[in-house]
């Protein structure tokens, strides 16, 4: 039974999405995983919603995009294959859309000495969630 699971939740996670926003040398960094996406676009208040404004590159399994955003809160979300909207599973923190649904959001800040930084958001390895599966003895 222990195995059948263990293979359940494997095929989950390849199947599973995975996003996230960060600051990595003064730039914003956004990374969506989906092996099955044909294209994957940012759309959100920092390019008016364009859903074809910023149009991710797909770099080993993670689509990547990197802008240079102000400080300031912004909202957004993922457009896959141009008609699909999502929100970063991984956001800091969300607040609802227009249409029932929610955004993702995050806050962009100075430090003292002048260094962004995303309040909340930082780079997370997909390592974690194996080895959170692996510490409830599934994986």
């Amino acid at each position: 039974m222990k195995k059948i699971i263990s293979v359940i939740l494997f095929s989950l996670i390849i199947v599973f999405t995975f996003s996230k926003v960060y600051v990595e040398d003064g730039m914003v960094v956004f990374e969506y995983e989906d092996r099955t996406a044909n294209s994957v676009f940012v759309a959100g208040s920092f390019n008016n919603w364009s859903t074809s404004a910023w149009e991710m590159e797909y770099y080993d399994g993670v689509w990547v995009y990197i802008a240079e955003l102000q400080p300031g809160v912004y909202e957004y979300k993922y457009v896959v294959n141009g008609t699909d909207w999502y929100e970063d599973p991984e956001s800091p923190d969300y607040v609802p859309d227009p249409y029932g649904g929610r955004n993702s959001k995050f806050e962009l800040v100075l430090e003292d000495g002048g260094e962004l930084k995303s309040l909340g958001g930082q780079r997370q390895e997909k390592t974690k969630l194996l080895l959170s599966l692996e510490n409830m003895n599934l994986a």
